[in-house]
């Protein structure tokens, strides 16, 4: 008899220096972020097909209760991990966590296995996950005669629909965990963040793009690269990226100091010529 197929590892890689973006989550979030991204590979490393489904609500809460943190802490991080595309973006808008450059990196234990990965196309099959030829993803209706928990939408703003369950106290239990999911994900859209500058690890609201750049004018994106590149380089952490853009503070300051000073040394110039 042959030995029936293992599609999850023991061990998964990780690296001494993380990449930029890994840094950038762990920059703007502190612990909690290193923890999030660490626990999510090891669940990615012994889930079957290193690919998690969260559709559903009991899914989403033995999920989410991994990371010992708030559930709205969580939703944020891994929604930032989505928009550097350390997860799959499209997948994760429905609610199916899956990480490419993860799988390539375990690929190298199949070499000593005899049968190859599941393609992805056909784990999504599985799932009843849809994929359009685009690239985008769409999400079925149902799942195993089940209509599935979306916990919010790209806009990350919350469309819960009841699950069938024939019993009574399970239903109640589910429109109660629903209605606390979607104060959870009204929370997310206010404090969603998206990233900006060359190093991405600059965290920055819409509002607050709309705000700096009345303030900055066509100076918002050298603000922008100016705090991207010391972040970069220097390894600072600051809490509140929009806080050290304001009026006043040192990337303003360096910025209209400068504009200034060649202002002054224009209008010098000038009088020599007319003189």
């Amino acid at each position: 008899m042959s030995r029936p197929e293992k599609n999850t590892v023991e061990y998964i890689p990780l690296d001494c220096q993380f990449s930029d973006s890994i840094q950038a989550v762990e920059n703007l979030y502190g612990n909690d972020g290193f923890v999030v991204w660490v626990k999510l590979l090891q669940k990615l490393g012994r889930t079957e097909n290193y690919i998690i489904d969260v559709r559903t609500n009991l899914q989403w809460t033995l999920f989410f209760s991994l990371f010992c943190m708030s559930e709205n802490r969580v939703i944020e991080i891994i929604n930032t991990l989505a928009e550097l595309e350390c997860i799959d973006k499209n997948l994760w808008k429905q609610k199916i966590i899956y990480s490419e450059n993860f799988v390539k990196r375990i690929s190298v234990v199949y070499k000593k296995r005899k049968y190859e990965l599941k393609n992805l196309k056909d784990l999504l099959n599985e799932k009843n996950i849809s994929v359009e030829l685009t690239g985008g993803f769409f999400q079925k209706n149902e799942v195993s005669g089940e209509k599935t928990t979306s916990l919010f939408d790209g806009n990350t703003q919350s469309k819960v629909k009841e699950s069938k369950v024939n019993n009574n106290n399970d239903k109640s239990l589910l429109l109660r965990e629903n209605k606390k999911i979607e104060k959870t994900t009204i929370k997310v859209e206010e404090t969603n963040k998206k990233v900006y500058g060359e190093f991405k690890n600059v965290f920055l609201t819409d509002k607050n793009v709309e705000n700096l750049k009345k303030l900055y004018l066509e100076k918002f994106n050298e603000a922008i690269e100016k705090l991207s590149s010391y972040i970069s380089y220097s390894g600072r952490k600051y809490k509140d990226h929009y806080a050290v853009l304001k009026k006043n503070n040192w990337v303003y300051n360096e910025i209209f100091n400068a504009k200034n000073q060649q202002q002054k040394e224009e209008k010098s110039n000038d009088e020599f010529n007319y003189v």
